[in-house]
């Protein structure tokens, strides 16, 4: 706390210098709206202030919302005036001195026919804040979605779940035409809608959902908006898919996909309905990808893994045999200028299979290491249904919110596991979620208040395991749990004059949980858990900003909470009371230097407390023979120190864009957790015993468009090293995980419309250390993919994808998988005709190794064989 009292001395010292300074600078600023007849927003309007004389003072360009934002370092003369100028629409004057704040300005129209004029789009534009890329600079003809151009774009990262990447941060929102409709699922949309009906990609740099909170709560993450092409507007479009075939084991395979979206001003509509046995899975397509949006869940709703016996590093249309249906519906309205109506639905059901084996060797000590060896037929089948309902006004001066979600999993998982015995396991998880969120900020001069309650309640009413042995019950397990909490937050805030932003926020938490469950098996008898509790938590949050201009801002907020909890051990009668009283720090420090260049660093210290799972004292099991002891009866306490840093240099014009991204955190817990592993089990256990680990995450971008070539260049470095002490056998060892990757790629489309291709290589080596035993092993992972589209004439496409993986396992033994794809689509009016194939190698096995914690994995799985399908598509 000494130490933090120093830095906080030494912060407020150069915010006072920073102030004395910034207050002898007389800058004028004027900002506005600039929208058509009809209230929409215009993007790239040109914005001057012109002197008495017709010289230029200042100038500016609307952004993707219309708004724009003049600057000078004195105020304008007498005479003064800004201009707004849009190519359709009548020239605009009006006097400096009464252009206010966020004054909204209509233009009226004014067409203009031009003859024999070309227009060289750029491929990527920058207005203010907003980068804009041009769909047709970068797309190709093979590219089927929008989400194959957005991989292309450079500064935007995609990984295979498609969650989009700018800066090294995840986007927090993804707009159509400025509205959300997938309310964080947005992979529905960029796995689906076609290239052909956007004209352009943009990204808007430091987004702030909130206009309220505009110019005052800086973000640091970006937002996508996709620009629609105004021919795909105003009507239904999308896609009708089916087709057919067979693989090499003489199984039909199947697929039926409807993608329909509508686009208008005020509404937007996108439904989908899909099935298949082809190998894609449509959870990643509803699965939420931001995470302001994720669920909660009770204690009990994450006990079974729905793949416990492993999964691949390859991607799991690859080795899971699947049958899969989806379906959704979302819509958006606009209710007035800020208001609107979201509503989002869906359900998936995911039916899979997979044979795998798995060796496990158990770190143990000085003593020979335990192994696992056994082979496992998995038949994993979840089900899950979402619905979300959200009323949204969102104005400069006020916001107001209020979203209601619900969502339902249900899993039933069957595996058939093969060792010295024939063991059938079977569990069941059903999981129930609602949660209500209200929210309000509203801007009354420089005094902001907010208000922010958060409701859910979630349960799991079901969560059973069994296993069996040649009829005969080795394991019976029954679990439920239920939580209710709360979470209500206030905040208050006003401007210390021009640049000094000061207030506090009032948050007061509070959760009810219940855990029960009860076991009986063959060898241990039978034990329960029955603890139920509260937890509450007040929380004060002084904050400071300081932020000058555009170009620098400081934020301190020193959070100090009060934690009271108790819960009880039904059982045994034995009660946890608690109380606390913690002090964290975060500091966070934005500037833009010289060169175009952003920075961004934060300091902070967190304090976390457990919760019900530490007092669940009798051991729960995951699978037949792995168990885990959930609490060890002592709250646990971890208190963390990290620094992160972020720095992003941009260069539109040359399309140049490179990331470095750093993180430094050190660690202290109150416990420690590990294994006890013997030759027929392994479980878990926990020692009431100080923990200090530390871990380093250092990362690297470098993103190069050559647009000449129509080539984009990839490059991405990253640096993992995780430190800490882990149990083995009840004795503690301290081992060190460090696993590096460097990954390059390169997309381009050399010849238009004629030839395109792909290439990315990864490298991943891993070390683990364990001085203590004299213990250091190495993994090696190597994998590349190539894709290649060629069109001999402009209606029919021929493509080929590749897939190699190298692993070096520990053992000095090395395995290699390799597969090839290839097909050719014929296009016909509205019609595609495409015969795709899977696995022309007909490569049946798959073998990787990995280390976690002290212990070495490697799994084996039988992959799908050769596969073809025949499928009709039609777009409308």
């Amino acid at each position: 706390m000494k130490t933090i009292s120093h830095i906080s001395t030494a912060i407020l010292t150069v915010i006072l210098l920073l102030s004395a300074i910034c207050c002898h600078a007389a800058q004028w600023q004027g900002s506005g709206l600039v929208v058509d007849n009809s209230g929409e927003p215009l993007a790239g309007v040109v914005v001057k202030l012109i002197g008495p004389g017709g010289s230029t003072l200042a100038f500016s360009s609307t952004d993707g919302k219309g708004r724009f934002r003049l600057s000078t370092a004195t105020a304008p003369a007498k005479g003064s005036v800004v201009r707004i100028a849009y190519l359709g629409f009548s020239t605009k004057e009006i006097p400096a001195t009464e252009l206010r704040d966020d004054m909204k300005i209509t233009l009226e129209e004014a067409p203009l026919e031009l003859k024999e004029v070309v227009v060289k789009v750029p491929p990527i534009k920058m207005t203010g804040d907003t980068l804009t890329y041009d769909v047709a600079s970068f797309r190709g003809a093979a590219d089927r979605t929008i989400e194959d151009v957005i991989k292309k774009l450079p500064g935007v990262e995609v990984n295979d779940k498609g969650t989009i990447y700018y800066n090294g941060e995840a986007i927090n929102r993804f707009y159509i035409e400025g509205l959300d409709v997938v309310s964080g699922r947005y992979a529905i949309a960029t796995k689906n809608i076609s290239p052909d009906d956007i004209i352009s990609v943009n990204v808007y740099e430091n987004h702030q959902p909130k206009r309220v909170l505009k110019d005052i709560a800086f973000s640091d993450r970006a937002a996508i908006n996709l620009k629609m092409k105004k021919k795909s507007m105003l009507k239904p479009v999308g896609h009708v898919t089916g087709g057919g075939g067979v693989d090499d084991d003489g199984e039909a395979k199947w697929l039926g996909e409807l993608f329909s979206m509508f686009v208008a001003p005020k509404m937007q509509v996108l439904v989908t309905g899909k099935g298949n046995n082809w190998g894609k899975s449509y959870t990643i397509e509803t699965g939420n990808l931001i995470s302001e949006f994720t669920a909660k869940s009770s204690a009990a709703s994450n006990l079974y893994g729905d793949t416990p016996f492993g999964t691949a590093k390859i991607p799991a249309e690859r080795y899971f045999d699947n049958t899969s249906a989806s379906a959704s519906v979302n819509t958006v309205r606009k209710l007035g200028e800020f208001g609107k109506l979201g509503i989002t639905a869906d359900y998936t059901d995911e039916d899979n299979r997979t044979v795998n084996s798995e060796s496990i060797s158990y770190n143990n000590g000085s003593d020979p290491d335990i192994g696992f060896n056994e082979t496992v037929r998995s038949r994993p089948h979840s089900r899950e249904a979402k619905l979300n309902i959200n009323v949204e006004h969102n104005a400069p001066r006020r916001y107001i919110s209020d979203k209601f979600t619900f969502k339902g999993h249900f899993a039933d998982n069957r595996y058939s596991i093969f060792n010295t015995r024939d063991i059938s396991q079977h569990s069941r998880t059903d999981d129930y979620a609602f949660t209500n969120t209200l929210d309000a900020t509203i801007r009354t001069g420089n005094r902001v208040l907010s208000v922010k309650s958060d409701i859910a309640v979630t349960t799991t009413p079901t969560a059973d395991l069994s296993a069996t042995d040649a009829g005969s019950t080795m394991l019976r397990q029954k679990g439920s749990a239920l939580s209710f909490t709360t979470d209500e937050k206030t905040g208050y805030s006003w401007m210390l004059g021009e640049y000094s932003h000061i207030g506090a926020n009032l948050r007061f938490e509070s959760v009810y949980d219940r855990f029960r469950s009860t076991y009986i098996t063959e060898t241990a008898g039978n034990a329960s858990n029955n603890v139920s509790g509260y937890t509450l938590k007040t929380t004060i949050e002084p904050e400071y900003q300081f932020k000058p201009g555009t170009r620098f801002s400081l934020k301190v907020q020193i959070p100090v909470s009060y934690s009271a909890m108790d819960y009880d051990n039904r059982l045994t009668s034995a009660s946890y009371p608690a109380h606390r009283v913690d002090a964290g720090a975060r500091i966070g420090i934005h500037g833009v230097l010289p060169l175009n260049i952003k920075a961004s660093l934060t300091l902070g210290r967190q304090v976390t407390l457990g919760g019900i799972k530490d007092f669940i004292l009798n051991p729960v099991y995951t699978t037949y023979r792995q168990r885990t002891t959930l609490g060890s009866g002592l709250l646990n306490e971890r208190e963390g120190y990290s620094a992160m840093t972020n720095v992003f240099y941009k260069n539109p014009i040359h399309a140049v864009f490179i990331t470095f991204t750093g993180l430094y955190r050190i660690g202290h817990n109150n416990r420690i957790s590990g294994s006890t592993v013997t030759p027929g089990e392994v479980s878990t256990t926990v020692e009431n015993s100080g923990n200090k680990s530390d871990m380093l995450n250092l990362g690297l971008n470098i993103a190069k468009n050559v647009r000449a070539w129509r080539t984009t260049f990839t490059l991405d470095t990253h640096l993992e090293r995780l430190k800490r002490k882990v149990l083995r056998q009840k004795l503690p060892y301290t081992v060190e995980n460090t696993s590096y990757t460097i990954h390059a790629a390169i997309r381009s489309n050399p010849v238009a419309n004629v030839l395109e291709f792909s290439a990315e290589g990864w490298y991943r080596p891993s070390v683990q250390k364990i001085k203590s035993l004299g213990v250091r092993n190495s993994v090696n992972d190597m994998e590349g993919r190539f894709s290649a589209s060629v069109h001999p004439i402009k209606s029919v496409e021929l493509y080929t994808q590749l897939y190699w993986n190298h692993t070096s396992l520990a053992s000095d033994v090395a395995k290699e998988s390799f597969f090839i794809g290839a097909g050719i689509r014929c296009h016909i009016k509205r019609f595609d005709i495409e015969l795709s194939s899977k696995n022309l190698t007909n490569c049946r096995t798959y073998t990787y190794s990995y280390f976690t914690d002290a212990d070495l994995y490697t799994y084996t799985f039988n992959l799908r064989p050769i596969e073809f399908l025949a499928t009709v598509k039609y777009t409308f």
